[in-house]
């Protein structure tokens, strides 16, 4: 549901709103409401690799793999096959704007994901936020991102299809995408503590 120009990416694992799915969903917050604390991509030497913005190809929820459209499909699926989330430290290397095998931050989950449609590169800013206790991350995009990403949700909304939000080959966030974002700004909540929303805007600004 659309309130404002702000959007919320929920995470996944949390309560879902009405007609969302259980992997997330779009939502709006006041920003008066919050307190924000930015911080630097060197206080948080945990996540490492590339950011990129991709889409959900497999998740293992029970629906078939897709058919490989090329090698380099192919070999993210056999990297997929092999993979171990218990053991992220095993985990393949980003494979630049290629297909991806990749897990979850928890572990519990593996992905096959679609080439990059938007890098890191393109985040202008990152913020923590916290409002009443609870983490997010503020998320503002340059001018060429706004742009890849209003094409990205465009092509998503309304197919059930995940986005997700990987650095490196950890899957930080992957929402269904309900409606078009716009506007460059994107709000990922849900499911954060402190620390992990420092780390994740630590690795969505660093370069």
């Amino acid at each position: 549901m659309v309130r404002s120009a702000r959007w919320a990416l929920l995470m996944m694992g949390v309560a879902t709103l009405a007609g969302c799915s259980s992997s997330g969903s779009v939502k709006t917050t006041p920003p008066s409401q919050s307190s924000s604390k930015t911080t630097t991509a060197s206080s948080w030497a945990r996540l490492h690799g590339p950011v990129t913005f991709r889409p959900v190809l497999w998740n293992g929820t029970g629906q078939p793999m897709p058919s490989a459209s090329g090698d380099s499909e192919t070999r993210a699926e056999a990297a997929l096959s092999a993979l171990d989330c218990t053991h992220p430290d095993k985990a393949p290397p980003a494979a630049g704007p290629e297909y991806l095998a990749a897990c979850s931050r928890d572990g519990k989950t593996k992905y096959l994901l679609g080439p990059s449609a938007l890098s890191g590169a393109r985040v202008h800013t990152a913020v923590a936020v916290s409002m009443d206790g609870n983490w997010r991350v503020d998320v503002t995009l340059d001018s060429e991102g706004s742009t890849q990403f209003a094409d990205l949700t465009s092509s998503l909304s309304q197919t059930g299809q995940q986005l997700a939000i990987a650095v490196g080959a950890t899957v930080e966030s992957a929402p269904t995408v309900q409606s078009p974002i716009t506007d460059g700004k994107v709000e990922i909540s849900g499911g954060l503590d402190e620390g992990t929303a420092q780390q994740l805007a630590a690795a969505l600004i660093a370069r």
